[in-house]
């Protein structure tokens, strides 16, 4: 009979019970855990730029369900002699023609506001669908450039300024809206606050509804005279915050 060596047969067990163990060898990666489905990714808020005043938004849905979501940005006024903002009154004196320019400004001490819209459409948006823009050139003069149009209904003899807006597509544009009186200089009663004596937002063009209307003004905004006391038109086919008895400031 063959005998086996005495130490092989008591090493086995132990062999066996360190493969067991691991061996001391690296431990498999643990398995991997599924998140949770259920739990949303929460969106970053949308923080004011440092020079914003105000922000309106609101969701407008067409006929055909298709949406566009519009953001509209009011920035600070600047005086009509800042090298960081000549841009504006330049903007201003190009669509106004003659009835305002550079001499104008300086002798009635302008002001320029900027105001940023943006919209973003989803579905298949109607061409003859969006929504006019506020301020009006009612009681202001108005200067618009990239998507934003003009309203239909005006001569063809007025001004570019004194034409109202609206926009229609998916893009984004400026307004620069002109303030009299409204500088910082000790002969200027406005001091950069004139814009607070007007409304700005939406109305409907074409068939529309709208939804998700708010309105945030900054800290800033309030320190240059906006009042969280001033009236809000939310309605299905207006989205509108200010004051609504406006002055004629340009």
């Amino acid at each position: 009979m063959t005998r086996r060596p005495l130490v092989a047969v008591l090493a086995l067990p132990l062999v066996l019970a360190l493969a067991a163990c691991g061996g001391g060898g690296t431990p498999p990666d643990p398995a991997p855990v599924d998140e949770d489905p259920g739990v949303p990714v929460a969106e970053e808020a949308y923080v004011l730029p440092d020079d914003a005043v105000l922000r309106t938004d609101v969701e407008v849905t067409a006929d055909n369900g298709a949406t566009m979501d519009v953001a509209m940005v009011v920035f600070i006024s600047t005086a009509w002699d800042d090298p960081a903002a000549a841009d504006r009154p330049a903007t201003m004196t190009e669509q106004c023609l003659d009835a305002l320019d550079a001499s104008i400004y300086a002798d009635q001490l302008f002001s320029f506001a900027k105001i940023e819209v943006t919209t973003v459409t989803s579905g298949d948006w109607p061409s003859d669908a969006g929504v006019f823009l506020f301020p009006s050139v009612e009681h202001l003069s108005v200067a618009a450039t990239g998507d934003i149009e003009e309203a239909p209904g005006f001569s063809s003899e007025a001004p570019h300024c004194k034409r109202d807006h609206q926009i229609t597509v998916g893009g984004s544009g400026e307004m620069i809206v002109a303030f009299r009186g409204d500088t910082d200089d000790v002969a200027a009663a406005g001091g950069f606050t004139r814009w607070a004596n007007h409304n700005y937002g939406f109305s409907a063009v074409g068939p529309v509804t709208f939804s998700e209307c708010t309105h945030t003004a900054s800290p800033l905004g309030v320190e240059f005279g906006w009042s969280d006391t001033y009236d809000a038109v939310v309605e299905s086919e207006v989205c509108r915050v200010g004051i609504f008895t406006e002055d004629d400031d340009s």
